[in-house]
């Protein structure tokens, strides 16, 4: 599935809402009925949901699809890419058994998920799990100077590198590469990974030396 874009709805001191955007994708229009969020949250700008579905599709009927509700519904996991350009909402729906390579969904909402035999979904849930676990062993506070990392907000990607404590900065910061820009830890979302990791001297300009 592509992206989809379209006039927001959703606004919270005065930016758009991510999250209630994506909760409207299962709780209004087409979907209205048809699912419940359990529980959903946004990690940069990726949203996160355990979503329950509430109606079972019996066939067609004077060509026209026929559901019945249900009280058993499983509990699967959705994945949405979300992006803001002006007034502007877009975002792309994925769920857990495509694998998405976005692995930051929190055992809150894993918890939720039903039992499922596809192999995909498993291998989703295992590969959030692993992540969370190696995140613990290494935070961004922890990684040396010197280090190279890159995220993502939407479809843009950051590039940036930790720089040794200077300027206003008691402790090592982190320098986009393309730039002056400085970047705050909360700045950063958690789907980061490292480009490069070294323990050179980080020199103001940007360059190294090793």
């Amino acid at each position: 599935m592509g992206w989809t874009e379209y006039r927001a709805s959703y606004f919270k001191s005065g930016k758009i809402d991510r999250k209630a955007e994506c909760d409207a994708y299962f709780l209004e229009g087409h979907n209205r009925g048809h699912f419940d969020v359990l529980k959903s949250v946004v990690i940069g700008s990726v949203y996160y949901a355990a979503i329950k579905d509430c109606m079972r599709y019996l066939g067609e009927s004077d060509g026209k699809s026929v559901y019945e509700s249900i009280e058993d519904g499983k509990i699967w996991c959705a994945i949405l890419l979300t992006s803001i350009r002006g007034d502007y909402f877009s975002y792309k729906y994925m769920d857990e058994t495509v694998i998405p390579y976005y692995y930051d969904c929190p055992e809150s909402i894993l918890k939720l998920l039903s039992d499922t035999n596809n192999e995909n979904a498993l291998k989703y849930r295992r590969l959030c799990r692993e992540k969370k676990k190696e995140k613990k062993k290494r935070s961004l506070s922890a990684l040396p100077v010197g280090t190279v990392i890159k995220w993502k907000i939407g479809e843009t990607e950051r590039v940036a590198y930790k720089h040794e404590a200077a300027y206003q900065f008691k402790r090592p910061f982190w320098m986009a590469m393309d730039d002056s820009r400085y970047y705050k830890k909360t700045q950063i979302s958690n789907n980061w990974e490292i480009l490069e990791e070294n323990n050179g001297e980080i020199l103001c300009n940007g360059s190294r030396t090793i």
